[in-house]
């Protein structure tokens, strides 16, 4: 999987995003990668106006975007229509920096939590047959989200701090109760959540989308949608309503 890094950020200078994309690259080829087999490699571009193509993007599995918001109630609809203008059919995500700060999170830690569930489910249509979180045995339907259900937990590489990810481990079914479900080796049960992680599961009972939270979870992924963050694409939106 080729994955394209887009900084069109008017604030975040060469030398930080560049330091942020190698810590993310290790992350992926060290952290990721012997875990889930899954690899991918992940080059970065810059663009400085959204209007102007890039044609070497044409060639990605995955675009992400890195950019401001600027409070701007079009630019979401402007970023989406850029992508779909130009490469239509790419799944993508973006990063707005400028909202991320505002819930307390670093782009850094939102970029690596993007790319790892971008590489594990590009267009967000994968789901898991999982116990029912609160009716005794029935099953449910989760959505294959890897950094969700930990996105409260980050660790360092090189000074700069990424996002944990569960371990394929987490989705199992018939294994150990003491298995390694996430890369940090935290307190975290197979389809549970820890603090400020949650996770998204269909009921087969109603056919509807409901959510887990973790401890402060709710109300962080409330003023994310109230901020308006588009994460991953327009599809995960629908799916999660």
């Amino acid at each position: 999987m080729l994955i394209y890094v887009v900084n069109t950020s008017q604030n975040i200078k060469s030398t930080e995003f560049n330091k942020v994309i190698r810590a993310i690259k290790k992350q992926v080829k060290y952290d990721w990668t012997p875990s889930w087999s899954m690899p991918a490699t992940i080059k970065s571009k810059k663009i400085d106006n959204l209007g102007v193509q890039a044609p070497e993007l044409n060639a990605a599995d995955v675009i992400l975007y890195v950019g401001e918001l600027t409070d701007d109630p079009q630019a979401v609809d402007q970023a989406l229509g850029y992508h779909s203008l130009n490469y239509s059919g790419i799944p993508y995500g973006f990063v707005f920096t400028d909202v991320v700060a505002k819930y307390g999170e670093e782009w850094s830690v939102t970029l690596s939590h993007e790319v790892l569930e971008l590489i594990a489910d590009p267009d967000v249509n994968l789901l898991v047959v999982a116990p029912h979180p609160t009716k005794a045995r029935s099953q449910c339907l989760l959505s294959y989200e890897v950094c969700d259900p930990v996105q409260g937990d980050i660790y360092e590489i090189d000074g700069v701090k990424v996002s944990n990810f569960v371990t394929p481990l987490y989705f199992a079914q018939g294994t150990k109760p003491d298995v390694t479900t996430n890369f940090m080796k935290l307190n975290l049960k197979q389809y549970g959540v820890r603090p400020n992680g949650y996770l998204a599961y269909l009921d087969l009972a109603d056919g509807q989308w409901k959510n887990v939270f973790g401890e402060g979870a709710e109300a962080r992924t409330q003023a994310k949608a109230a901020l308006g963050l588009a994460r991953r694409n327009a599809r995960k939106n629908e799916m999660l309503k």
